[in-house]
């Protein structure tokens, strides 16, 4: 009965919605009014929905490992959403791949999971029950400063929520966050897409966001991204768990939420938390197996470190590091060694595998187009894109690796995409060492292990700082490892051991004023209750939306449009080019060198525009090792545009040019 009831409620809440949705679909660009509440309200409903159901599937697929009795009821939680959302997305995938993803057979996939989680799994409703109580006793245990951490946490979590019902802004969820599930929708996932390099994979985060694009809702994705930030806290505060028992796990994830720009990142259109998230809970299953030896254990952390190889390539990093922390206790035993390795990495690569086997097959690069290049990435221009990131941090000398740690605060821009000199770490993030050089136990040399081996390969690829974040759970558990130390050091005065949690309150203060300041000086709020209709709020926020607009309106359908060295694509038709590996110009004129070879280049390629943005070129020349993006884009502003173009738009920041000598002067 109750099994039934919990369908019925699930049927209800999901029929509400679509009801909502047939009603009033998603609102116009241009409109202001109440309509802006009825798309938020469908967007967390939504949002809600598929948190819930995704929470039901992986606590359903949990029970075959028969790990309940060894989990803490926080990994429970965090580990079967992790899972639910893997599951959903590896299904949208196959979809996706077998050219099924349309919203009748993606919607049919989500009531199956459903049916299926309820069925099968444990009755949600109890399970729900028991959650609060259990939530109410661990808060009555807290002490007062403990206690004053909730509300700075859920006014940060409003505050990323808050961020995320705005329509998408930010650079990377325009260029390829939304735009690759949008294409992949559309052209299917088994075509290799050379000039949105992103889109061939991996894209799991951005198979969840498809459910929402097909809906008509952006917001749904970076709703999504606001609860992979959750899970990521609470696989922080896990970890936390584990290493130092029961009163760590709190600091922890006090800790890790003071990242200065995580409310930010959470309410983007990205997926790097969820990246991180997933490399956290495989971490939380490898130290587990540390203190609970179980082959279960590291079938579970192969599953997670599955899912975040399928959902960044950066995650790949994390197997040998984990096969390193295998070793522990098995130097002697070769057998033994060997079968904890397969045990980790056969469930890695059966869940992780499938966007870098259908690059292998199409490309002959699972990595396609990264490092081998492959159709229509030539070596040159392959080059072009690694120069580029690798060109973030201030230097590859010796000199400039031992001064990484000071400069990653003090230089904050030199590492950062998004709000760049608020791109850092959490200052206490500096106490982390100190715990890690004075405990010698085997679980806190393995997290310190991870975290000093994750930063060694980080400084050798691309030093952008958000790449940094899944050692941030281990820096953050090792500094809450030196705060409590001092707090129980210092008990013997009142005041003294107070004074980790007040520097730990202090600081998420600080971020909170930030994260909520910030859209309230921007006026985000005006356009989340629709005062202010999407057009305008996108005419601040968005560099390139006028110029957008100015395409779609003024130019005919025939029109194709190189968006020079700006990747964002999202809000524009199939006239806009975008540049999405931010040198497609610059290959261009490497490729010809004059004038009217440029012009024939281009009119063989279709173009028959260009759009160029002088905050976007002075970007791409800050980060410009070469020179070459320089020579391009001097070639283009002495030469071509004089003899080639005319000029379209009033605009002096951004420019649209028509080309006026299409193969020839």
């Amino acid at each position: 009965m109750n099994r039934t009831r919990s369908l019925l409620l699930l049927a209800g809440w999901a029929g509400a919605l679509t009801a909502l949705r047939a009603v009033l679909p998603e609102r116009p660009l241009e409109a202001v009014g109440p309509r802006a509440l009825a798309d938020m309200v469908f967007a967390l409903g939504f949002a809600g929905l598929v948190i819930v159901v995704t929470g039901l599937a992986g606590a359903a697929l949990l029970r075959p490992l028969r790990l309940q009795d060894m989990m803490t009821r926080l990994e429970r939680i965090s580990i079967a959403s992790a899972l639910g959302l893997g599951v959903l997305a590896v299904g949208n995938t196959l979809l996706a791949f077998l050219g099924m993803l349309t919203l009748p057979i993606s919607l049919a996939w989500l009531g199956a999971l459903s049916f299926a989680s309820v069925m099968f799994g444990e009755d949600p409703l109890p399970r729900i029950r028991r959650m609060c109580a259990t939530l109410r006793g661990w808060y009555r245990e807290r002490s007062p400063g403990e206690k004053l951490g909730l509300p700075l946490l859920l006014l940060i979590l409003a505050a990323a929520v808050f961020m995320a019902l705005t329509p998408t802004w930010d650079y990377d969820g325009l260029m390829y966050h939304l735009q690759a599930p949008r294409l992949l929708m559309e052209q299917g996932a088994t075509r290799l897409m050379p000039d949105l390099w992103q889109a061939n994979g991996p894209l799991y985060a951005e198979m969840v966001y498809a459910l929402g694009l097909r809906l008509g809702s952006d917001t749904f994705a970076k709703l999504m991204h606001v609860w992979l930030g959750v899970l990521f806290v609470l696989g922080t505060m896990a970890l936390g768990g584990r290493v130092l028992r029961r009163e760590g796990a709190w600091l922890s994830g006090l800790l890790v939420a003071g990242v200065p720009l995580l409310p930010f990142w959470a309410g983007a259109a990205y997926t790097d938390l969820g990246w991180a998230a997933f490399e956290t809970l495989a971490l939380v299953c490898l130290v587990s197996w540390l203190q609970a030896p179980s082959a279960r254990w590291l079938v579970l952390a192969g599953i997670c470190a599955g899912l975040a190889c399928g959902t960044k390539p950066l995650a790949l990093i994390l197997l040998p590091i984990a096969c390193a922390a295998l070793l522990s206790g098995a130097l002697r035993s070769p057998r033994a060694i060997l079968a904890r390795w397969a045990t980790f990495l056969l469930p890695a690569a059966l869940v992780g595998a499938p966007w870098y086997l259908k690059n292998l097959l199409l490309a002959g690069n699972p990595f396609y187009p990264l490092v081998f290049g492959g159709p229509e990435w030539p070596a040159e221009r392959t080059a072009l894109l690694a120069d580029y990131l690798a060109s973030f941090g201030m230097g590859k000398g010796i000199w400039d690796y031992a001064m990484l740690p000071v400069r990653v605060f003090t230089r904050p821009e030199a590492f950062g995409t998004f709000s760049r000199s608020l791109e850092l770490p959490s200052l206490l993030f500096i106490a982390a060492p100190f715990y890690a050089a004075t405990r010698r136990d085997r679980v806190t040399r393995v997290v310190a292990l991870v975290a000093l081996s994750r930063i060694a390969l980080w400084s050798l690829g691309s030093q952008q700082t958000r790449f940094l974040l899944p050692v941030f759970p281990c820096l953050a558990v090792l500094s809450a490892g030196s705060l409590w130390t001092l707090s129980r050091a210092w008990s013997s005065s009142r005041w003294l051991r107070q004074l980790p949690m007040a520097m730990i309150l202090a600081w998420l203060v600080l971020v909170l004023v930030f994260s909520a300041g910030v859209p309230g000086l921007l006026w985000f709020q005006n356009v989340v209750v629709g005062r202010e209709s999407k057009a305008e709020f996108l005419r601040r926020m968005v560099g390139d939306y006028l110029a957008s607009e100015y395409i779609q309106d003024q130019l005919p359908e025939d029109a194709r449009v190189l968006l020079m060295w700006d990747g964002r694509g999202f809000y524009c038709d199939e006239r806009c080019l975008p540049d999405a590996e931010q040198s497609r110009w610059t290959w261009y004129f490497q490729r010809t060198g004059t004038v009217a070879g440029m012009a024939a280049l281009l009119k063989a390629e279709g173009i028959t525009h260009l759009y160029h943005s002088f905050g976007d070129s002075l970007f791409i020349l800050e980060h410009d090792r070469s020179g070459a993006n320089r020579l391009a884009e001097e070639f283009f502003l002495r030469e071509f545009r004089r003899r080639c173009t005319r000029l379209l738009s009033p605009d002096p920041a951004t420019e649209i040019y028509e080309l006026t000598c299409r193969g020839g002067l």
